[in-house]
């Protein structure tokens, strides 16, 4: 067995990726740019040349990391193929492999046989629990215990999508400060699908007059918190924007994922609509969204006229 092969199974990012860091801590190896790279092995997108030179190529000063995620191995073909299997049990480096679907058991049993096993669960409630909390804290958001107690109940135990819903409620009180509570915790999470966001705002980047009214309508017979609203259109075009400097580095989709901390079906539909964005409209979009908030702290405007106001603009 070599143990500087280590092979992750799980879909959290963030608890990978804190798997990944206590490796590197154990081996007293720094996660930078000088000895940290990140290949993808789905969709073609790897450079078999540069990813075989770095798994057999020595670093002067110190050890590197290398972590290649597979997504998805259904059969010792889609990866370990031989010539694969013999750099990694001769690389000077460390190698983190990483799937994110459960393995055979056949398949399981070979990979234990050779590398390190490391299976990344769902957060325990006491994590997720720990992990609320210091985040709200972080934020300087004000709270009672049953809200952290709603949350761990409310919020699935995958730390990713937990650390999505607080952003939306940590954008969501930056621009409408407030206390905390089980009511508007209700009305953030969960309040809209995904696919009715990205529909709202592949309408409003096109232009389209009679869609955005369309899924706008959609939008409010669902009950929509105003702020809560404009709070979430801003995140989105907020990660839209990080996506288009990304895609200008030429930043593969995998190391995208990781950026953001999204999931790669998110990530994808996003792509999607940035392919089809008027840059201009964007820019535009997301200078009004900021005067909103100058409206609301500054002005005291209401919430509804805040609203109209801002469909008005985009509708223009």
């Amino acid at each position: 067995m070599n143990n500087n092969i280590h092979f992750i199974v799980g879909s959290d990012q963030l608890l990978i990726q804190q798997k990944i860091t206590k490796i590197a801590q154990e081996q007293n190896l720094m996660l930078d740019s000088n000895n940290y790279s990140k290949y993808s092995w789905s969709e073609n997108e790897v450079d078999w040349i540069k990813l075989k030179q770095e798994l057999t190529t020595q670093n002067f000063f110190n050890q590197k990391i290398i972590a290649i995620n597979c997504h998805e191995i259904k059969n010792k073909l889609s990866f370990f193929q031989k010539e694969m299997l013999q750099i990694l049990d001769h690389t000077p480096n460390t190698v983190i492999i990483i799937n994110e679907k459960k393995l055979e058991k056949n398949l399981e049993q070979q990979i234990k046989n050779k590398f390190t096993m490391h299976i990344v669960g769902k957060a325990t409630n006491i994590r997720k629990n720990k992990y609320i909390r210091n985040t709200l804290d972080n934020n300087h958001v004000i709270y009672q215990e049953n809200v952290l107690f709603f949350l761990n109940n409310n919020l699935p135990n995958n730390l990713t999508i937990i650390k999505n819903e607080l952003e939306k409620i940590t954008t969501y009180l930056k621009i409408h400060p407030q206390p905390l509570n089980i009511t508007l915790c209700q009305q953030i999470i969960n309040t809209y699908s995904v696919g009715s966001i990205f529909q709202f705002i592949e309408a409003l980047l096109k232009g389209k007059q009679k869609e955005i009214i369309t899924h706008y309508q959609n939008l409010e017979s669902k009950d929509l918190n105003p702020l809560i609203f404009i709070a979430t259109i801003q995140t989105y075009l907020l990660l839209l924007k990080k996506l288009q400097i990304y895609q200008q580095k030429q930043y593969s989709l995998d190391k995208i994922v990781q950026l953001l901390k999204k999931n790669r079906f998110f990530i994808i539909n996003l792509i999607r609509i940035l392919r089809n964005t008027n840059e201009q409209i964007m820019n535009n979009l997301i200078q009004k969204i900021y005067k909103m908030e100058y409206y609301v702290k500054i002005l005291g405007w209401k919430e509804k006229t805040l609203l109209e106001l801002f469909l008005i603009q985009s509708l223009q």
